[in-house]
Formats: structure tokens, sequence, C-alpha cells
């Protein structure tokens, strides 16, 4: 059965497709089977992957959700370990006038999808930053939440918003709907050397040890790096562009301290680096 990791903040440019697709990538190196669920009308996630050619966006999720076709037939596959199911760009933001005031409006995505889970070891899903149904059926389906935290203080705030959203939906919805819970935050493009990034960074570790961030954490730090983009230019995964850059080993230890908490047998041998206050 997957693990559902939603990726979701709700502030645009703060890296959420990109820590999907980097996220996505590393896992299924790791010798993962994973699914991207692409579910921000932007559709960065098949622009992004390294396939060849051109996806029929009708056989998306907005296929799935507004013309019936089935979550199999929509699955375009990336590699041996790794699939996605696109957006479907605009089309989707038809879902909202179509189920809301429905009497399963916060469930439609998670009985679209019935069926995969067992084909694959993590769902990793992209949405956009906009509340909308759509995010009310996301936090219904996923397992879990990470937000990605840029070094400024409004990715502060929104990251405390994103949070303060799946508290409120937890206590909105019906007792038979179970939430993602918040597993954590990614502090991203950080770098040491600039005074804010570091003072954001102590915020966030301050905000996990006054248990702010429900039962969540705080993940290493993502650095600023342009291997980030040339490995997308490249058609590759970080770890087949840059197998030991520095920003590929970030990567790689947050994927592995996943591993670690949902498969504990696993051998993979992670630390979380220490915190420097």
């Amino acid at each position: 059965m997957a693990i559902k990791i939603s990726i979701m903040n709700q502030k645009g440019g703060v890296a959420k497709s990109t820590t999907v697709q980097n996220l996505a990538m590393m896992l299924a190196d790791l010798g993962k089977r994973v699914l991207i669920c692409d579910l921000d009308q932007q559709n960065d996630q098949i622009k992004l992957a390294p396939i060849k050619g051109r996806a029929d966006r009708d056989k998306s999720f907005a296929g799935i959700l507004l013309k019936n076709y089935s979550a199999e037939e929509c699955i375009t596959c990336i590699n041996d370990n790794l699939d996605l199911i696109q957006s479907g760009g605009k089309a989707l933001e038809n879902f909202n006038s179509k189920f809301k005031g429905s009497p399963s409006e916060s469930i439609i995505i998670k009985e679209s999808l019935k069926g995969l889970e067992d084909n694959y070891d993590y769902y990793i899903i992209d949405s956009s930053p906009t509340f909308s149904l759509i995010h009310q059926n996301i936090l219904a389906y996923a397992d879990y939440v990470i937000s990605p935290c840029d070094m400024d203080y409004l990715s502060l705030s929104a990251t405390r918003s994103t949070i303060h959203l799946i508290e409120h939906l937890t206590n909105k919805l019906t007792n038979d709907i179970k939430m993602a819970k918040f597993l954590g935050v990614i502090p991203i493009r950080f770098d040491s050397r600039r005074n804010l990034d570091n003072l954001i960074l102590n915020d966030l570790y301050s905000l996990e040890d006054n248990k702010l961030l429900l039962e969540g954490t705080v993940f290493t730090p993502i650095r600023e790096s342009s291997k980030l983009k040339t490995a997308v230019a490249k058609k590759k995964s970080l770890k087949e562009a840059f197998p030991n850059d520095k920003v590929t080993l970030e990567i790689e230890s947050i994927a592995k301290e996943l591993i670690n908490k949902f498969e504990p047998t696993e051998n993979t041998d992670t630390t979380k680096e220490t915190r420097a206050h």
C-alpha cells in the first residue's frame, strides 16, 4: 500500500513542483516504486519529467475526474520505478464547479484512484498554492503533508497558514474522513552565508521545538544550487546528473529519512544534520 505524501504550501514560487520532482525521482533512484500525482493546473510535472514525445492531456487527472477515464489508462511511464499522472492543465479548474456541494465532494479523488495503491510504494502529490476543493480532496486522500519553505518571512507565514488549514479541515470534516497529518517542513534555497536564511531556519526549529508544526519536523535544508535546473535541462535525475553534489546528497538525505520512517527495517543509514542555532 502506497504512502501518499502531498507537497503543499499556500504561497506560489516556493519550489513545490521541483520538490515533488526531485523527491519522487530520488525515491525512485533508491529503488522505490513512485507515482507522481500532479493536481496543479499549471501541469508542470509533465514539463519537468524526462519523457520523450507529447503526452495526451485527456489522459490526465482532468480526464479521470471530469471525463471518466480510468486512472490506469492515464499513467505516463518516466522510468522503471517512476510513473506520472499529469494534471491536464486548465481543464482541472472545472473540478470545483462540478463537485462543490456534492455529498462526496471531499473524497472524489480518493474514489477515482482506488486500485492503484498496491502498485506503488509512494505517491508524491503536487498542488497549486490557491486553496480549492481539490486541496480538500488531497488532504482527505493523502497520508501526510510536507511543506517547502523559502527563506523569507512570507513563505514562513504561508507555511504556518498551511498547517492551520490542515487543522481547520480536520475539525470541519466528518469523523469518517481521515485527514492528512503534517509531516514537516523542507527549508529550500538555503544559504548559510545569509543572515536572513539562518534567522528563518532558526524560527522553523523554534516552531518544531514548541510543537507548532503539529507532529512535524524540520527536514534537511536544501541549498540554493544551479544544479537543480541543470538536471532538469539534461532530462536526468540529480542522482544521475550530479551523484556526489551536496544538493543531491541533501535531497537523498530527506528521501532516506522518509524511508526510515515508513520502512524502518531498511538499512538506509541516514542521520539528520546537527542544528546550528
